[in-house]
C-alpha cells in the first residue's frame, strides 16, 4: 500500500489553519501597532476605523493569497517563493488601503506611526 504522506489526508485542515493564522497575524499586528505609539482608541469612531482597516486587510490578503496560490500545497515550491508571494500579497494590501484612504479622505483618522509600523511589521 502506497503511503500518502503525513499532511496530504489533512490538506483542507492545514489550508484552513493557514488562513486563520494569517488573519490572526494581520489583526494581531494591527492591535500591537496601535498600542505601541499609544493610539487613543477610546473614541468609537477611531476604533471602528481601525477595525475596518483590519478587516479590509484580511479580506484583501485572502483574495490575493488565493489568486497567487499561496495556500496550495507547498511541496513543489521553495521557501523563498512562498515568502515572496506572501510579501507580494501584503504589498497589494498596503497599496489598496493607502489608495482607499486617499480616495475616501479617511486617512486622517489613522496614526501614521501605527499604520507605518503595521505595514512594515506584518509581512
Amino acid at each position: 500500500m502506497a503511503s500518502t504522506g503525513l499532511l496530504r489526508p489533512h490538506q483542507s485542515r492545514v489550508s484552513l489553519a493557514q488562513r486563520v493564522v494569517d488573519a490572526l497575524l494581520i489583526l494581531g499586528t494591527l492591535y500591537a501597532a496601535t498600542h505601541l505609539p499609544r493610539v487613543d482608541l477610546s473614541q468609537e469612531i477611531i476604533r471602528n476605523a481601525y477595525t475596518q482597516a483590519g478587516l479590509l486587510a484580511v479580506v484583501t490578503y485572502s483574495f490575493c493569497a488565493e489568486f497567487s496560490r499561496l495556500y496550495s500545497s507547498c511541496r513543489g515550491s521553495s521557501i523563498r517563493a512562498e515568502v515572496g508571494r506572501a510579501v507580494w500579497c501584503w504589498t497589494i494590501v498596503v497599496i489598496t488601503l493607502l489608495g482607499l484612504g486617499f480616495a475616501t479622505k479617511t486617512s486622517i483618522a489613522y496614526s501614521r506611526v501605527a499604520m507605518s509600523l503595521w505595514f512594515v511589521v506584518t509581512p
